[in-house]
């Protein structure tokens, strides 16, 4: 559940930061028209509905084939493309085109990686829950789950504020420097917690194991 916070809050960055990074500084057109930005975020509903099958069958198939990976390296995978998501948007916007416009492939791409790691850790993190929790408490503690999501989201607003550039200060050129750093940081924190869950995959697992 603390890595799920550190999940959350980051991926949170699509409706704070992400966003206002999309209306200023990413090139949105498209054959001619605009795209408005509040579209982009039903881009992650339209990404849901596509993979979830995908990767229900592929956990379905690995578990058939005795190659399902545990919890936490499903944890891990969620927390690594989530890193790997806003690399590619730091990359993106210090590769800007000479309008100082970010490429829209570099957004899409960012939001399919997203997804899938979504779908790495959020359905995922529930099954965890109800298969762990003592009975008694599987209600209770189904609740702290959705409150690591709260918390989550406080601590996204915090970390938004950090590359926020005001309207009235706003370059684009400074502003792209800005959201690249602020992406590369939240890349690299999402990339280290990954590798660290990585690292206690072997005891957390026994741990899980123990206490079914």
């Amino acid at each position: 559940m603390l890595f799920a916070i550190v999940f959350w809050a980051l991926c949170m960055q699509f409706f704070t930061s992400i966003i206002l990074f999309t209306e200023r500084n990413v090139n949105r057109e498209f054959l001619g028209w605009t795209i408005p930005t509040g579209m982009f975020s039903s881009l992650i509903g339209l990404f849901v509905i596509l993979l979830s099958p995908l990767f229900s069958m592929l956990w379905i198939w690995l578990n058939k084939t005795k190659r399902n990976p545990p919890t936490t390296v499903k944890f891990s995978m969620g927390l690594l493309l989530i890193g790997a998501n806003f690399f590619v948007l730091a990359l993106g916007s210090y590769l800007a085109n000479d309008t100082g416009r970010v490429g829209l492939e570099w957004l899409l791409l960012g939001y399919l990686l997203f997804v899938c790691g979504e779908l790495c850790l959020s359905p995922i993190g529930l099954s965890m829950v109800t298969k762990l929790a003592p009975k008694k408490l599987v209600g209770a503690l189904i609740g702290v789950w959705f409150l690591t999501i709260a918390i989550g989201y406080a601590i996204a607003g915090r970390i938004a504020a950090v590359g926020h550039v005001p309207k009235e200060q706003f370059e684009l050129v400074r502003s792209n420097a800005v959201y690249g750093s602020l992406f590369s940081y939240i890349g690299l924190t999402a990339l280290l917690c990954g590798l660290f869950l990585l690292l206690l995959t072997p005891k957390l697992r026994n741990m899980m194991e123990e206490n079914r």
